[in-house]
């Protein structure tokens, strides 16, 4: 049996469903020099999450980052294909969304940005994952209970810095960026100054910046707005199509919406 093959049957037969144990089983794989250890060392992986977590900052703090990042993509690349697929019971489903899967019960958005960061594509299915996701999680908690949650919004700070790009596309990658981006506004989860800041910096064109007025106006940040309009933006913040959802809207019937109040008066002014 291929290397490939017996690691896939090994993870998956101690998984059972726990993907944590998974990623920190691969970490362990990926500090090993070369394939005759990681063969060697799949007879003695840890039984359970515990006694592997134990051992998982030793391992990770003698780490070299960039033969680390290499294997891990070849071992990722490998996890991800059918055969693994078909020895769970999520057949259809991508290595991502099994990850938002599991973080229903635990909100693993750490493993997800280590997983992107890595190399896994972003795929149509994980779009659809998060976004029930995102809308579960803004029907049950209010914005304070979602700080708590989700430790202030930090997870989502590394997500969007994981899926960032000079510009904006259609792709997977930047529409679950504006996914995020408005998840995270919704929820007053406070991080839109960090993220906007290098897109302001770069001069980015006003297309790629529209998230980022309608974020703005969500969380009634007067503060971004005031950036964006003495940046020359003001035709963009003044313009329709910033909901994506309400495309006629204007960013007052936006601000009227949320009760957005200061936003309101500096876009009345």
């Amino acid at each position: 049996m291929a290397l490939k093959d017996e690691i896939l049957a090994k993870l998956v037969e101690g998984a059972k469903g726990m993907f944590r144990w998974v990623a920190c089983q691969l970490d362990h794989l990926c500090d090993l020099p070369h394939d005759r250890a990681r063969r060697k060392a799949l007879n003695k992986l840890l039984p359970t999450l515990p006694a592997t977590s134990d051992t998982h900052g030793e391992l990770q703090r003698g780490m070299q980052p960039t033969a680390r990042q290499k294997t891990t993509r070849l071992l990722l690349q490998a996890g991800s294909k059918t055969n693994m697929l078909l020895n769970t019971p999520f057949k259809s489903s991508t290595i991502l969304s099994l990850v938002v899967f599991s973080s229903r019960y635990g909100h693993d958005f750490k493993i997800i940005v280590d997983l992107i960061k890595n190399g896994v594509a972003v795929e149509e299915g994980d779009l659809q994952s998060l976004a029930e996701h995102y809308q579960f999680a803004k029907a049950v908690y209010n914005p304070e209970a979602s700080k708590k949650k989700y430790h202030s919004g930090q997870a989502f700070t590394k997500l969007l810095e994981a899926l960032r790009t000079p510009e904006r596309t259609s792709s997977p990658e930047s529409r679950l960026y504006g996914l995020t981006l408005e998840f995270a506004s919704a929820m007053k989860l406070n991080i839109l100054e960090q993220v906007v800041e290098p897109y302001l910096e770069e001069n980015t064109k006003d297309e790629d910046l529209r998230s980022f007025v309608y974020s703005a106006i969500l969380e009634n940040n007067v503060t971004i707005l005031e950036k964006l309009l003495s940046s020359g933006r003001s035709e963009l913040v003044n313009s329709t199509g910033l909901d994506p959802a309400i495309p006629s809207f204007t960013p007052l019937h936006i601000a009227i919406r949320e009760r957005s109040l200061d936003a309101l008066n500096m876009l009345l002014a």
